[in-house]
């Protein structure tokens, strides 16, 4: 998973999982007062053909991090968890 600021947002994109029917992705955010990670939270699904995602609801200054999962059917790969990024 690799994610970089772009103007609208932060982008993700991720490679292509073979079986994969779609992929969901999911955020964390870290909180500066308690010095700790929220939990991962669905930020939704893209289709198969998809590698890539903008998160336009990332807030500038913001420390995310964020995974992609690969699923097919009920079954989803485990988190692989990206580098941290700032908007």
């Amino acid at each position: 998973t690799t994610v970089k600021v772009v103007s609208n947002g932060i982008n993700v994109s991720w490679g292509q999982s073979a079986g994969a029917t779609s992929y969901t992705i999911y955020r964390m955010e870290y909180n500066t007062k308690t010095k700790k990670w929220s939990s991962w939270k669905n930020m939704g699904s893209q289709k198969s053909s998809a590698k890539t995602w903008t998160d336009k609801t990332a807030k500038k200054g913001v420390i995310y991090r964020y995974t992609v999962k690969a699923v097919n059917g009920k079954t989803a790969s485990t988190y692989a968890a990206s580098g941290n990024i700032k908007r």
